[in-house]
């Protein structure tokens, strides 16, 4: 088996990666899978107020790109799973084999859930109309991330270079970012802390907004990409978690580093 093939989760930890993967490219994406609006069964993390239907969060290394594709054709675009698990090899995304990996990893049950319910309409809103469905079921993940740095099936640890700055011509010419930089750096994040803090101010969109802000925040680039040279490669050290606010405060009038404006905003809590 390939190391990027994806392969069903067997523990916690695995089903907890899957959602923050799923998590990380919705936020990056313009549309969700029209098949992931249909999904029946959830899976629910209250730490990080995230969802992940059974489907994805089931196979450690799924992707958007893969997922689209065995729902394309499932008879064409099978996936070639572990030989540990042939059962996977003829129905990986039917929702009895993926239902089964999730509750044998967390040795639990999906249930209906009136309130789990009623979160997963609000979490859905930004991503398109998602209708509310009573033969939905939900499965609670109890899972907090340790200090490790965790590696993601397929993926490069922190040291992963992306190429960004390349130049393209639109109206003008402009710098273009690298979206697998930014999805990274939240994924490894998340793994690693179990929540996405701005680094200047402390603000986490989870605590504030709670399902609405799961999985949500901006990167900044600390070295501004009008100064990168084309092909510059960076790394998920380039770049810090911010909220909004903070994002656009370090970009205002002249660059500040993260530190200064940390440094700004403590100044100024203590003065108040």
């Amino acid at each position: 088996m390939a190391t990027n093939e994806p392969f069903p989760v067997t523990n916690p930890e695995e089903v907890y990666h899957s959602l923050i993967t799923f998590n990380s490219e919705a936020h990056s994406s313009d549309e969700l899978p029209r098949s992931i609006l249909r999904s029946k069964f959830w899976v629910y993390h209250q730490q990080s107020h995230m969802f992940a239907p059974n489907k994805f969060a089931a196979f450690s290394g799924m992707t958007f790109e893969r997922y689209r594709a065995a729902n394309k054709s499932r008879s064409k675009a099978k996936l070639a799973m572990s030989e540990k698990h042939e059962k996977f090899h003829t129905t990986p995304f039917v929702a009895g084999p993926a239902k089964d990996a999730i509750e044998t990893a967390l040795n639990s049950t999906f249930m209906p859930d009136d309130t789990l319910r009623s979160a997963l309409m609000l979490w859905a809103a930004p991503f398109g109309v998602i209708k509310e469905s009573p033969e939905w079921e939900f499965i609670k993940l109890d899972f907090k991330p340790g200090s490790t740095h965790v590696k993601f099936v397929g993926q490069a640890v922190s040291d992963e270079e992306f190429p960004e700055a390349r130049e393209k011509m639109r109206l003008h010419r402009q710098k273009e970012r690298n979206p697998k930089a930014v999805r990274r750096k939240k994924e490894t994040v998340l793994a690693e802390k179990g929540k996405l803090r701005c680094e200047v101010c402390d603000f986490d969109f989870a605590v504030t907004y709670g399902v609405l802000g799961g999985g949500f925040a901006e990167c900044h680039h600390r070295t501004p990409l009008a100064k990168l040279s084309e092909g510059h490669r960076t790394r998920l050290s380039d770049l810090a978690i911010v909220c909004s606010n903070c994002h656009r405060m370090l970009h205002r009038r002249h660059v500040l580093t993260v530190e200064e404006l940390r440094k700004i905003v403590l100044a100024n809590r203590a003065q108040n």
